[in-house]
């Protein structure tokens, strides 16, 4: 049962590495957005798989508490081949159990570094377009040439300001 279990454990842990596997292959190069729509989809399977894992390694425990029992009363009635046998039992079922914490990790690792990626990807994805609004703000002003136009617009105020003034004095 305890091998079962692991064998699950570690299924889950390729069936999820073959998803992303067929969702980014090296060969074609995808949009930004297109990406991060995968990533989102890809990880959507992840979280049933670590539900499905942590199931597994509970239901490797309880086997281990049931063989852990009859170990005890192989032991009490003084069965020294069957304790063996249950002894290595349960090791096998605490490195099993080891085995899939790890990929369990490693599963979560891969998660949290495409979580990452895909939110890099967003941000690069807002950045290239604030890009693209200042450029096109940049055309639309042109520094040099308003910075003349307010110098022309400044002289022109001050010529009508005089011209009032002028006036103004002439009158009095």
């Amino acid at each position: 049962m305890h091998l079962n279990t692991a064998i699950d454990s570690t299924r889950h842990l390729l069936m999820f590495e073959q998803r992303i596997a067929c969702r980014y292959p090296l060969s074609k190069p995808l949009a930004s957005k297109q990406i991060a729509c995968s990533i989102n989809e890809a990880l959507g399977g992840g979280e049933e798989d670590n539900t499905n894992i942590t199931m597994n390694i509970s239901a490797i425990q309880r086997e281990e508490d049931k063989v852990k029992r009859s170990l005890k009363e192989a032991a009490k009635k003084g069965d020294k081949g069957v304790c063996t046998i249950l002894a290595k039992e349960v090791i096998r079922a605490r490195k099993a159990i080891n085995k899939i914490h790890t990929s369990k990790a490693h599963l979560n690792s891969i998660m949290l570094q495409m979580k990452n990626q895909s939110a890099t990807l967003r941000v690069a994805g807002a950045l290239q377009k604030s890009t693209e609004v200042m450029q096109a703000m940049q055309n639309l002003v042109r520094v040099p040439e308003v910075a003349a136009a307010m110098r022309e617009l400044s002289k022109e105020m001050m010529r009508v300001t005089l011209s009032i003034l002028s006036q103004l004095t002439w009158k009095n």
